[in-house]
């Protein structure tokens, strides 16, 4: 294997993975797709102690590695991922996720094209298994969900699912919270910008992210982020997600919030937004019923 020179870096790829072996399976398809040498690649698949058999999943592709982290927890998936990567630049994606063909080149060339100690948070684009036949859910989520430009420019952090930064700066920030099941790329991102380093959006450093389908995997994640927030309350980025709310307002319709969501670009007909709204309005209720759970002595879930 050749040196990376300077205008070529190391890139290592750091992917958790718990129970999704044919999210996995496409997601390395896509990196193995990548316009990014073969040469300066490593992909760093972290187990996060899945049932489901993974080895053969990784064993597939040449640039990909398996590593076992059996504690719960992306976020402490990801610090075994970035100890056992040997990249100059590492990337964050998730096992759901399908990067563009030019991730890995776009993300480094913006990151380098940067000065000083920077942080880059690329696009995240939702999309439906079938656009025609999308669930009210799917909807729901394609006008809401992962809104990294937002996160970035507005938020003071970026979801890892979409990450690029050097290693340098990475350990001078320190690894992701392990305490936190949901919301650790918010908490590492304000420890970021505390440490000096700038944020940046990329529209053009592109990853697709499946939109959950059905009611059930909407609830799931909304518990999971509400424990986040549990875990973690009063933190700024944590307000302007508007899930760190005071309890008693999680009884108010979330009219504002409905409206801003019908007017999503991508929503087609009065049908879809009055589908979209319905949900708005059953994932405040799902918010408020997981808030109240862990407030009387719940524990967060994964």
């Amino acid at each position: 294997m050749d040196a990376p020179d300077a205008r070529r870096p190391r890139v290592s790829v750091v992917i958790p993975v718990f129970n999704d072996a044919a999210g996995l399976a496409r997601c390395l398809r896509a990196l193995d797709a990548q316009t990014w040498p073969r040469d300066a690649l490593d992909v760093v698949v972290v187990d996060n102690g899945s049932t489901e058999p993974l080895a053969a999943v990784v064993e597939a592709f040449a640039d990909a590695r398996l590593v076992d982290e059996a504690r719960p927890g992306s976020y402490i998936a990801r610090n075994r991922g970035v100890g056992a990567a040997t990249g100059e630049i590492l990337a964050f994606t998730d096992a759901d996720c399908v990067p563009a063909p030019d991730w890995i080149t776009a993300g480094v060339a913006r990151l380098l094209a940067e000065a000083g100690d920077v942080v880059v948070g690329g696009r995240i684009e939702l999309f439906a298994a079938d656009r025609d036949r999308a669930s009210a859910v799917e909807l729901f989520e394609i006008a809401t969900a992962l809104r990294q430009r937002e996160y970035v420019e507005r938020g003071g952090f970026a979801a890892t699912a979409n990450v690029f930064v050097r290693r340098d700066v990475f350990e001078r920030v320190g690894g992701f919270d392990e305490a936190v099941k949901s919301g650790g790329d918010v908490e590492w991102g304000q420890r970021a910008a505390a440490a000096g380093c700038r944020l940046v959006y990329a529209d053009d450093v592109c990853v697709r992210h499946p939109a959950r389908a059905t009611v059930g995997e909407l609830h799931r994640r909304t518990a999971r982020i509400i424990g986040g927030v549990h875990d973690m309350r009063g933190r700024k980025a944590c307000r302007f997600l508007g899930i760190d709310r005071h309890p008693v307002l999680d009884f108010v319709p979330p009219v504002r919030y409905a409206l801003t969501a019908m007017r999503h670009p991508e929503l087609r007909t009065v049908g879809e937004r009055a589908r979209v709204a319905g949900v708005t309005v059953l994932a405040r209720y799902m918010e408020a019923w997981e808030r109240w759970r862990l407030l009387l002595g719940g524990r967060a879930r994964r």
